[in-house]
């Protein structure tokens, strides 16, 4: 209570703890909310890599060697494969051990018999069966890769079949 010229009043001091403990709530709140938002979990970022690629029209073998960066889960990874401008009818599932359109027993991340993760110098390889469309790779022929893993596009890569 105030003393105000010999009487007792509480008028001023209520609204004015009000307002410092709405002031107070408002910056603990607002420490709270960004707390929050700082220790959320980002997303994970993109995996960066260098891949050499190489096809073999001789075995219609299509060979991808994991040349330096990220270790790479390769229940993530996808494969599109096209021959001179026309995609695969049948593209690889990956890992698989035989698939339609394709010669049993690919290496590698595309096998499920791999390691856990696709590192830096593991070599992997698809062989188009002729039961695919187009059939196979001719010498000279152009082979444009794509590799995914999850929805980010890791490399996009024409080689030319030697």
């Amino acid at each position: 209570m105030v003393r105000i010229g010999g009487r007792a009043t509480g008028r001023g001091v209520s609204p004015v703890i009000g307002v410092v403990l709405l002031v107070g709530l408002t910056i603990l709140l607002a420490g709270v909310a960004a707390g929050g938002l700082l220790a959320a979990d980002s997303p994970d970022p993109r995996p960066t890599v260098a891949v050499d690629a190489s096809a073999d029209p001789t075995t219609n073998t299509v060979t991808l060697r994991h040349v330096r960066g990220d270790a790479l889960d390769p229940s993530a990874l996808s494969l599109q494969i096209a021959v001179n401008g026309t995609e695969l009818e049948k593209q690889p599932p990956i890992p698989f051990f035989s698939a339609h359109g394709f010669v049993p027993g690919p290496t590698g991340p595309f096998n499920p018999e791999t390691d856990s993760e696709w590192t830096a110098g593991e070599t992997g390889t698809v062989r188009i069966a002729s039961t695919n469309e187009p059939a196979g790779i001719e010498a000279g022929g152009r082979v444009e890769l794509t590799l995914s893993h999850g929805d980010h596009v890791l490399v996009e890569t024409t080689v030319t079949a030697q």
